[in-house]
């Protein structure tokens, strides 16, 4: 590591990593599922060289996670990108690529060994297996539920569950097929009129395209969501038993009476206030609780 490195200032440095550091080893883990532990010694010299760049061993200071520093200007980042998401991110790429229908000879070779579930927007139905591809925005995996589970199910396309004149769901062949949570879902999914193709759409990204950076940003919600569910049970289980013990106390001490109602609005409010500190999104200006999903902590 040149002096020119060392004086470097933080934004200097952060320019350097982003423009360098990330990118060089873009095509190799672009093609191949790379290994974690090396995965792992990229993100360690890069978070040396961020920190303390002047040595190349010993320990040194660090005030904040990587996993911090992973994550967008936006939401208090740098920006920069942990090695092992950005290999999967950029092989869901290829992943999109063999599942969209682009041209080429590799993505054939691909495409007749993977298949990716992103979600199809129906047309005229006739390139949409019915069992297989994910095309029912509303059911878990995309796909729909067969009435008799055990039963195998051949492939069926899309299009020979419509009437073709009226444009309309066979609603007695599908009732016949799929359970009463799919067949709702079914009727929900608007057919069109002049029966275009069907088209594959990146269920991450509001324009409907793929991108990278939405895959990465998939994978680190899911991981931040997991820290704040788990914490969540944590603050949850460490506050009732400390009312527990609280009115125990008073119970066995004072012979005082216990206001159940009270007790249990009190214990509330201060899991909230809890809540709110550990993720301030989760509480809006109100004081009402959004998006959150609250678990027993015998689900830990």
């Amino acid at each position: 590591m040149g002096w020119r490195c060392k004086a470097l200032s933080r934004v200097g440095r952060r320019t350097l990593i982003k423009s360098v550091a990330l990118a060089l080893p873009t095509y190799s883990i672009s093609t191949e599922d790379v290994p974690v532990i090396v995965c792992n010694k990229m993100d360690s010299t890069i978070r040396r060289f961020w920190w303390n760049p002047k040595r190349d061993k010993g320990k040194y200071l660090v005030w904040k996670s990587w996993e911090s520093l992973c994550r967008s200007k936006e939401k208090g980042g740098l920006g920069f990108k942990e090695s092992k998401l950005f290999n999967q991110a950029l092989l869901a790429k290829l992943t999109w690529w063999v599942a969209s229908g682009r041209d080429s000879i590799c993505i054939r070779a691909l495409r007749s060994k993977y298949k990716m579930g992103a979600c199809f927007i129906m047309g005229n139905g006739d390139s949409i297996d019915m069992w297989k591809d994910p095309w029912v925005p509303w059911l878990e995996g995309f796909t729909p539920i067969p009435l008799h589970a055990n039963t195998p199910q051949p492939p069926l396309r899309v299009s020979n569950l419509l009437d073709s004149s009226n444009r309309i769901w066979k609603t007695n062949v599908l009732q016949e097929l799929v359970d009463s949570h799919s067949l709702a879902a079914f009727l929900k999914i608007p057919i069109p009129i002049d029966a275009p193709q069907d088209r594959l759409i990146w269920t991450l990204n509001p324009s409907g395209c793929f991108s990278v950076k939405s895959a990465i940003s998939s994978c680190l919600a899911s991981r931040i969501n997991l820290k704040t569910i788990r914490a969540q049970n944590s603050i949850q289980f460490a506050l009732t038993l400390e009312n527990i013990w609280i009115v125990r106390n008073q119970v066995v001490h004072n012979d005082l009476k216990i206001n159940h109602l009270a007790i249990v609005k009190n214990l509330e409010v201060r899991v909230l206030e809890h809540w709110h500190i550990l993720n301030p999104l989760l509480v809006d200006d109100t004081g009402v609780v959004s998006n959150l999903v609250v678990h027993s902590p015998s689900s830990c």
